[in-house]
């Protein structure tokens, strides 16, 4: 994977742009302040866990938008069910 090294600032005024091109062409960014490297931004590889943790979350969010979700108290109540009856 090719690495491409950038100023933090420049990083942060394109990284839009720059995350995408990542992705697109397994691209790695090192991040320098005043020449010196500092962090290192690479894509993430495809994984299935990943995408079902993303996609768990978008139902939730859509379940949220939805009016669908439990209250504090409801779900204290559930684990105190759940802590009684020994499961």
């Amino acid at each position: 994977m090719a690495t491409r090294m950038i100023s933090i600032r420049k990083f942060r005024e394109n990284m839009p742009s720059l995350l995408k091109e990542a992705k697109k062409k397994k691209l790695n960014f090192l991040l320098m302040r005043h020449s010196v490297p500092v962090a290192r931004v690479e894509p993430i590889e495809e994984d299935p866990e990943l995408e079902a943790l993303i996609a768990q979350a978008e139902r939730g969010r859509r379940d949220y938008r939805a009016g669908k979700y439990y209250t504090m108290e409801e779900v204290r109540r559930e684990l105190d069910l759940k802590r009684s009856s020994g499961r």
